[in-house]
């Protein structure tokens, strides 16, 4: 066989290298080549045609209500390099310290107004020393005096066009993210018809929507109230307001609080649109993995302003890019399977496969009645506490227990004896351990609107919850057959019954000995999607030939048995909780 001639090559390394991977590419990679190449091409022309068209909100004069700037706030203004923004940030803070809140909310009110008179005006693309760190700033002096006034002029930041946004927050996006989720509590209704209002960027409703999201992250006990609004909103606004392109990035959003419930939803409006996922790889199955499993990709990347600049800081003496710092060429995912997904509109598509319609849910843990689920109960500003910490002297009793976990395909069930006078705290850790969970997770105890937790030292929740430690079961359930609920994993959200079954008068100075009576099924696998993404497990386990049976058996590290429950091994987790 006569060799082949080796080629002498162009000269150009990189011609050379292109040259070579052609020549072992079939046919058909190569025509597959052409067109990526050809979409490569067209898509900065196709998205500058796509956002002159959807931007056509018409800005006010903003220079009307401007006035002029404290001299500390015009000095962060005019800052540039990250060690001069942060020094003026520092001078800021330490001057507004000494104001009243109005006043320091007039103050910022203005300094914002400035950003947007001059936005009106300021070519952005050709000033070689314009940052937007000060406006970072800015928003961190938000933030720092929970100025949620400032939540309509915030809105109107992420109103402008698309030079300003590029700007402002195409590097930062985080930062209005974050802020935008503290100034917006209690402001889901204007955020919403925002959403819904045709001629922003597209950018703006993303945000929006990540911040809402945000919310529930910072916030558990407003999981409930994010879903139903976030259900609204994906119902009524893609492909109205929402593009459908940016719909897997809303899915990543909706991954960090796994919001599992929301599947059949997305499935439907992925279906209806002809959406092809171009961010997550491996089509639904990987959609349905993120909402039941949750994603550890965190929507805002830093903790605060300070911890941004300082790591600015260290790149400062190496012209360290700020406009491209978020940018890590390591951060490539691995190569999906390539597998394709997605059914045309003349497949057969049930949406009931996975999800059965007679399933037992919780009416505190879907969506409203216009989005086809039963309605929720909001879990934001609860009444005040009915119950009241034992008194001293106050007579002990011994109770029985039963605890159901709701909604589940199969039964799960603890009966326990605790004494009256036990701390929900401390009754927390009991559960956890009786039931089988890895107790990683937050929970919670609900008393009609009350909820009964570990206190959170985040300001921005104050009030949303009781101090767990100090409030007693004997003070809950007082009557035989009274009710509360117990929830574990404010993301998956397993809420349990718990049920007073028998109620036993003791001597003061008898000691009443927690112990696991009985029980049966097993706990759910951590982690799993919650009640819907338990059924979906249970179901695909049934069947070997299911696609996604070897996954889950991987995922799972063997097989799982629902029923299989040890009523020793249960026992001695409660003893070793009450010994140490």
């Amino acid at each position: 066989m006569a060799k082949k001639k080796k080629s002498k090559g162009s000269g150009n390394p990189v011609l050379d290298a292109l040259t070579e991977m052609l020549s072992v590419m079939s046919p058909e990679e190569k025509m597959q080549l052409m067109v990526d190449l050809k979409n490569i091409a067209q898509s900065g022309s196709l998205l500058d045609d796509v956002l002159e068209d959807t931007y056509t909100y018409q800005r006010p004069d903003y220079t009307k209500e401007v006035k002029p700037l404290a001299g500390y706030l015009q000095t962060l203004l005019c800052a540039a390099l990250p060690s001069d923004v942060l020094h003026a940030y520092e001078v800021a803070h330490n001057e507004m310290v000494s104001l009243s809140h109005q006043e320091q909310e007039d103050a910022m009110f203005n300094f914002f107004m400035r950003i947007l008179a001059d936005g009106l005006t300021r070519s952005f693309a050709h000033e070689e020393n314009a940052t937007s760190l000060p406006m970072v700033a800015g928003f961190q002096l938000v933030d720092d005096f929970k100025l949620t006034g400032l939540f309509d002029i915030i809105l109107e930041l992420l109103k402008q066009n698309m030079d300003f946004y590029e700007f402002y927050f195409g590097t930062f996006e985080d930062t209005i993210t974050l802020i935008l989720a503290h100034v917006g509590v209690g402001h889901l209704d204007e955020l919403k018809e925002t959403i819904k209002t045709e001629g922003f960027l597209p950018e703006a409703y993303l945000i929006i929507f990540k911040a809402v999201v945000q919310m529930a992250v910072e916030n558990p006990f407003c999981r409930l109230q994010v879903l139903v609004w976030a259900a609204d909103v994906l119902k009524s606004c893609v492909e109205v307001t929402i593009p459908a392109m940016t719909m897997d990035r809303l899915v990543e959003a909706l991954a960090e609080i796994k919001a599992v419930d929301l599947l059949p939803l997305v499935k439907d409006i992925y279906k209806q649109f002809n959406i092809q996922p171009v961010i997550i790889k491996g089509g639904f199955k990987e959609i349905t993995k993120l909402l039941s499993k949750g994603t550890d990709e965190r929507i805002v990347g830093f903790a605060d302003f300070k911890e941004l600049l300082n790591l600015l800081l260290e790149g400062e003496d190496c012209n360290f890019d700020v406009d491209n710092y978020w940018f890590n060429d390591d951060d490539d995912e691995e190569d999906d399977d390539g597998d394709n997904w997605f059914i045309g509109a003349d497949d057969e598509w049930d949406a009931d496969d996975e999800w059965d319609a007679d399933d037992e849910r919780d009416a505190d843990a879907l969506f409203y009645k216009e989005c086809g689920y039963k309605p929720g109960k909001p879990k934001a500003n609860p009444a005040k506490p009915k119950a009241k910490p034992a008194r001293k002297g106050k007579r002990k009793y011994a109770l029985i227990l039963d605890v159901t976990l709701k909604g589940s395909p199969r039964k799960v069930y603890r009966q326990l004896v605790v004494p009256s006078d036990l701390t929900l705290n401390h009754l927390g850790e009991i559960l956890v351990r009786a039931v089988g969970w890895e107790g990683y997770h937050l929970n919670q105890f609900i008393a009609g609107k009350t909820y009964y937790a570990e206190p959170s030292d985040d300001a921005w929740v104050v009030g949303m919850q009781e101090d767990a430690s100090k409030c007693t079961i004997g003070s809950l359930l007082s009557r035989v057959k009274s009710k509360i609920k117990w929830e574990y994993d404010f993301g998956d959200s397993w809420v349990h019954e718990i049920t007073l079954v028998e109620k036993q008068a003791v001597d003061d100075n008898e000691m009443v000995k927690v112990e696991l009576l009985k029980g049966s099924g097993a706990c759910p696998p951590e982690d799993c999607g919650g009640v819907c993404g338990y059924r979906h497990l249970l179901n695909v386990l049934k069947n070997p030939a299911d696609e996604e049976y070897e996954e889950m058996i991987e995922w799972l590290g063997g097989g799982f048995d629902p029923k299989s429950f040890s009523l020793t091994a249960a026992r001695n987790k409660v003893k070793g909780y009450l010994q140490n």
